[in-house]
């Protein structure tokens, strides 16, 4: 067949199906644009690329306005006009026409962009093809700039009008254009640009939507901060009234309805903040439509609500709806730092927010500098008569004199209009203003400016500040003294004079994943206290950003690190800590969209909705309002953190484990019960028995009253001591320490309540205190010879002057003789697998030790408290899957210990030569054809690099995915973690990195290059690290005759491991990703990737010569 007949029967057939979408759907014009919204890339479009201009700006797949993508116009560092265009035809003449574009823009110059459209018409003399001059609006009024953009402005649709008149007869063809004049200074979104011919009655665009079609909101699980409508949905969960959070005892109505889909079963399924299922109801019929009211399981706390259609096995529809219910919000009459940014200002108040930033932009300034003003006061007093500090900076300087944002002209006009446009701005506020701040985050390196700008900066403004608004701090300089060349940084500044222009400590204290009391948070803000002092004399700290970006399936870590982070502010009498942030769901990227702790509709259409850290943030402020840090009980426990706060005169105790397990902890309390608010603000109430409260303690914060009075005294009166370690049938002496907290002597009696067998010397003791004496005791502890090894706690009861106190606790823990200390898989000298022990002995006397593995039996001879043994195992199948290997040890009288560990030996062998990362596998040792339930998963090494190949049958290839959610078409995952811990390259902090892995996506679309995207974790916490670029992670993939190849070279910097050598154990999993245009499904190479995220079910390699 020719390729011109081909050609024109195919715009033959696409003008007949357009014309009958036409005649279809007559209400819908038929836009004049192709690939308007960039789905197709910049197909079609142009940039003057004939001057050898490269393109302009990106293709962004994280922030638009409709569609999956939009084009971002801005190329940094290039300060040049720049424009992007294309060419349409189809305009006739003496017809109107409408221009529909959406566009934002951030941080323009006044008049930065524009959009404009050239007519070309043709050559009545030769028939060519030549310019015809702007299209005016209106017609003939010598505008051609249909539609300008300045300062910054959200996703907005433009609508211009252009009429007949403006239209030249002889029309040919119409270029669009959107024109940059400084793509190095500021943004502009491109997206939708449609051009038809003008309707009779013209609607807007909602208007035409048919009223039969419903729109519900819900969210993705892979972008959870973002709502998105869904049209004519077949779920729909319905809140009356509609309201991001209920009080207790005015809970909504909610009601499920359902459209009649034959075949299809409807689930609901409830969740709290913990990711407990605590309500379910599943396979309803959907063979007609459902409609019931859905009833909450509880009367406060957070809920997630989630509707779920499948049909065949398949899921074809789901809606969610997250929701809070607090009690009544805390009063406003005490100081407190909760703060809060950006968005949802109509929550604030119900959340208990006392601080917020608002920021005032030159360009709203320029405009109309009064009315302005008067907005800007308005909104002041709309928030301290909810009782709401403001804090204010201007965010932007002067346009005409700006170099960035933060920086400006340093000349003579320009500081003189600055200080002109300064002043006027703090004269106007006055008193209104709570605080004002300056230039955000002036990092060196990170920052067009100085450290001598800052100071210039600071001084201008504080001299205004105190002429104009006397009393009103003047805060900064934003830095983050958890990094140490920021600390070094402020230090400086201080030794330049900066305090003196300053009347408050402006910190940014983001911690990255980590909880503040594992980076030492509290001993930075001492430190920089001391610092500040030691320069300045004391100043308030004013946290101004504190936050974390966590994807949906560590919502609650996110909540667990919120409560933590402003406990702790409160005890460090922090004069604000400002939560970054509430809601951005139009930000970009993924990353800084996941700071935000409620969900949002980036058309503000829609309520908010809380992720559980919202609800978290509410039931904290309730706690705490009002409340005065006391002291910290250190008696619990290393891994227990426990504030006592006094409210009212009474003690409120906050506690949390600061690892991932869960223990018991005995309250001595004053009264029969007390009551237990959990993170989300849910009650319980606990019993006291014999005045003593046993308390589950998780890392989830919990809110403990009722304990008494006693809690609020700054030291305990019985210190718990160290663990006191025994062997079975042995004895041991502990320390407790004693201290009198009253003006009087005292008396302390101890009574100590003894498991069966086990002995205490002395089991009763009178100890003699003078007023405020501290004094210590020795106690021995004699441990029965059947004794199970494990730890366990020993009390006493306590009576201070005949008053029941809180106990006194002895940690004990009961040793074995020896213990398996590693167990790791390895090839012996006959390259053959064997699993290799490490025994550690703890008694001198114990010579040898029965070791039994299976079948195999052996006696280890102990000439030392180390020993080393070498077991052989069967080699069938160890390189596809784990093993359980049961390992006891026996001193022939008990049984020393017993382990069974899930092994692998997946030999991996060096290379000299790197491969080349181009997808041709061919130089991987011939590597067997996959089929298609097996993938072929092969690995290599060298000192800097773990080298992957992967070969899949995939009989059809489907991947149009930005890097975040390649997972969801074909593609495959990565996970790797190391074995031994000291192979990290950062020292672990106690448990912190007992589970960290790194999890790559690879993927590629069918034309173009390999895409990768990067998941890392911190305490069993997965956290988004970003896309991975090709120059970090060499990757390639090639799709031929029904196999796709995946290579890839992952550098050991990447994946946080030291550089690697022989011997070195590297954990591994691979899941592939299939989706062949039906259901989606996954294959994996060993696991812990798709269901269960952890490396203890990943491969071993085991790097060989």
């Amino acid at each position: 067949m020719r390729p011109e007949f081909v050609t024109k029967t195919y715009l033959y057939l696409l003008f007949i199906a357009l014309t009958s979408v036409c005649f279809a759907e007559d209400k819908t014009p038929l836009n004049l644009i192709e690939n308007g919204g960039f789905e197709k890339a910049i197909t079609g479009w142009h940039w003057e690329e004939w001057k050898g201009y490269k393109v302009p700006g990106f293709v962004d797949r994280e922030d638009m306005n409709e569609g999956a993508v939009s084009f971002k116009l801005t190329v940094p560092g290039l300060h040049e006009r720049r424009q992007i265009g294309r060419s349409f035809t189809g305009i006739k003449p003496g017809m109107d026409y409408t221009v529909k574009i959406d566009l934002m823009c951030r941080d323009l110059a006044k008049d930065g962009a524009m959009v404009r459209m050239l007519m070309f018409v043709t050559d009545q003399a030769d028939g060519k093809s030549r310019p015809g001059g702007w299209i005016e609006v209106p017609a003939k009024s010598g505008v051609n700039e249909l539609i300008k953009l300045s300062g910054t402005e959200d996703w907005k649709t433009y609508t211009v009008e252009i009429s007949k008149e403006a239209i030249d007869e002889n029309v040919k063809n119409v270029w669009i254009m959107v024109d940059h004049k400084d793509v190095g200074s500021g943004v502009v979104g491109v997206d939708n640009i449609r051009v038809f011919e003008k309707q009779p009655e013209q609607k807007s665009d909602q208007s035409q939507a048919k009223k039969s079609s419903v729109t519900t909101y819900t969210y993705d699980i892979a972008d959870p901060t973002v709502l998105v409508p869904v049209e004519n949905a077949k779920v729909q969960l319905e809140l009356s009234p509609d309201q991001t959070f209920y009080r207790v005892g005015n809970l909504p109505q909610i009601k499920l309805q359902s459209q009649a889909v034959t075949h299809a079963t409807l689930s609901l399924k409830i969740k709290n903040g913990f990711g407990d299922v605590v309500f379910e109801k599943v396979d309803m019929s959907m063979d007609s439509a459902l409609s019931q009211d859905v009833k909450l399981p509880g009367d406060r706390g957070y809920f997630e609500i989630i509707a779920t259609v499948t049909s065949d096995g398949k899921e074809i529809a789901q809606t969610r709806r997250s929701l809070g219910l607090l009690m009544p919000p805390p009063p406003t009459d005490t100081d407190e730092p909760w703060g809060y940014w950006c968005n949802g200002s109509s929550d604030f108040r119900e959340l208990g927010v006392r601080w917020t930033r608002p920021a005032l932009y030159w360009y709203y300034y320029n405009k109309d500098a009064k009315g302005y003003m008067q907005k800007t006061i308005k909104m002041i007093d709309e928030n301290h008569a909810k009782g709401i500090k403001v804090l204010m900076y201007p965010k932007d300087h002067p346009s005409h004199h700006a170099i960035t944002q933060k920086v400006f002209e340093d000349t003579p006009e320009a500081w003189a209009e600055v200080r002109a446009y300064w002043t006027y701005i703090v004269k106007a506020l006055g008193s209104k203003v709570d605080a004002w701040g300056l230039i955000n985050e002036p990092y060196r390196g990170m920052w067009a400016g100085t450290d001598d700008l800052i100071l210039r900066y600071w001084k201008m403004m504080h001299e205004i500040v105190k002429e104009h608004a006397p009393g009103v701090p003047l805060i900064g300089p934003s830095l983050n003294i958890n990094e140490p060349s920021m600390m070094a940084q402020y230090t400086e500044l201080l030794q330049s004079g900066l305090g003196q222009s300053i009347d408050g400590l402006e910190l940014h204290t983001y911690t990255a994943t980590a909880m503040p009391e594992d980076i030492g948070w509290e001993n930075n803000i001492n430190a920089v206290r001391k610092l500040t002092r030691e320069y300045t004399g004391d100043k308030p700290i004013y946290s101004t950003e504190m936050g974390i970006t966590m994807g949906y399936e560590n919502e609650l870590y996110q909540a667990q690190y919120l409560a933590r982070c402003f406990v702790w502010a409160k005890k460090m009498k922090l004069k604000m800590l400002l939560w970054h942030m509430y809601s951005w769901p139009d930000g970009t990227p993924l990353s800084e969209r996941n700071f935000g702790n409620f969900r949002g509709d980036p058309k503000k259409v829609q309520t908010y909705q809380p992720r559980p850290a919202g609800v978290a943030y509410g039931a904290m402020t309730r706690q705490l309002t009002g409340a005065t840090y006391r002291t910290q009980l250190d008696y619990l426990g290393p891994a227990v953190k426990a504030f006592v706060f006094e409210k009212q005169g009474q003690a409120v105790l906050a506690i949390w484990r600061i690892d991932t397990r869960q223990s018991n902890v005995d309250l001595a309390v004053a009264n029969s019960s007390v009551q237990v608010t959990n993170l989300f603000g849910q009650v319980r109430s606990l019993s006291a028995s014999n005045g003593i409260v046993t308390l589950p303690v998780s890392s989830s914060m919990q809110f403990v009253t009722g304990i008494g009075e006693d809690y609020l005294n700054v030291k305990p009166l019985i210190q718990t001591p160290p663990t006191l370690a025994l062997q079975a049938g042995g004895d041991g002496q502990s320390q407790l320490t004693l201290t009198n907290p009253g003006k009087e002597s005292a008396t302390v009696t101890l009574k100590w309540l003894t498991p069966e067998n086990w002995q205490v010397h002395s089991p009763e003791q009178s100890i003699k205190l003078k007023p405020h004496q501290t004094k210590s005791i020795h106690v021995t502890v004699t441990c029965p010879a059947n004794a199970a090894y494990e730890q366990s706690v020993l009390y006493a009861r306590a009576k201070l002057d005949g008053k029941v106190v809180s106990p006194a606790r002895l940690p004990v823990r009961v040793e074995p003789r020896v213990v398996i200390d590693q167990v790791k898989p390895i090839f012996d000298s006959d390259n053959k697998p064997a699993v290799q022990l490490s025994l550690k002995r703890s008694d001198q006397t114990l010579n040898e030790v029965q070791v039994q593995m299976g079948e195999v039996h052996t006696v280890v001879a102990l000439d030392g408290n180390h020993k080393t043994v070498q077991i052989p195992v069967n080699s069938n199948d160890t390189q596809t899957a784990l093993h359980d290997y049961q390992i006891n040890l026996h001193d022939g009288q008990r049984q020393q210990d017993q382990q069974t560990h899930a092994l692998s030996f997946v030999a991996t062998a060096h290379v000299n030569q790197p491969p080349a990362i181009d997808g041709d596998l061919s130089e991987w040792s011939s590597l067997p054809t996959p089929t298609a339930s097996q993938p072929v998963v092969a690995w290599r090494w060298d000192e800097s690099n773990l080298y992957l190949a992967v070969k899949a049958a995939d009989a059809i290839h489907i991947q149009d995915q930005r890097p975040e959610t390649l997972w969801r078409q074909d593609n495959i995952q990565v996970g790797i973690s190391c074995f031994e811990s000291n192979d990290w390259v950062r020292k672990p902090i106690g448990e912190m990195r007992e589970s960290s892995y790194t999890e790559l996506s690879i993927g590629a679309h069918a034309t173009g290059p390999a895409l990768a995207y990067c998941h890392a974790t911190m305490n069993r916490q997965t956290c988004p690290m970003g896309q991975v670029r090709a120059d970090q992670m060499p990757a390639a993939v090639q799709i031929a005759d029904g196999i796709t190849s995946y290579e890839i070279a992952i550098p050991t910097n990447l994946l946080g491991l030291k550089p690697l050598k022989l011997g070195t154990l590297v954990k591994a999993s691979v899941l592939l990703n299939t989706n062949d245009g039906g259901r989606r499904g996954y294959i994996e190479w060993f696991s812990g990737i798709a269901q269960t995220k952890t490396p203890q079910h990943y491969a071993h390699l085991i790097l060989t010569p």
